[in-house]
């Protein structure tokens, strides 16, 4: 489902938005915590991000299972075709 875009893999680019986003989204929320008045400026870009990143989450771990399916492949291939 989750394996190419423009021939490059998705799965570098996905883990590194959830990698990303997920600690954004945490120190948003001690920011609104801490600086009450921030709530309405920054908490829906706080939760937008902490969404955005739970989404990405199981598109991650499809793209990197597609990338290790592919992977393997092309090494096969690779042994069977130097034999």
């Amino acid at each position: 489902m989750f394996d190419l875009i423009n021939g490059l893999p998705v799965h570098p680019l996905v883990v590194h938005a959830v990698v990303v986003l997920l600690p954004l989204a945490m120190i948003g929320t001690i920011a609104i915590v801490v600086r009450p008045a921030w709530r309405l400026t920054y908490g829906p870009l706080v939760v937008a991000c902490a969404a955005i990143a739970t989404i990405l989450i199981p598109v991650a771990t499809s793209s990197g299972e597609q990338l290790e399916k592919h992977r393997s492949e092309e090494h096969t291939s690779e042994l069977q075709s130097r034999f």
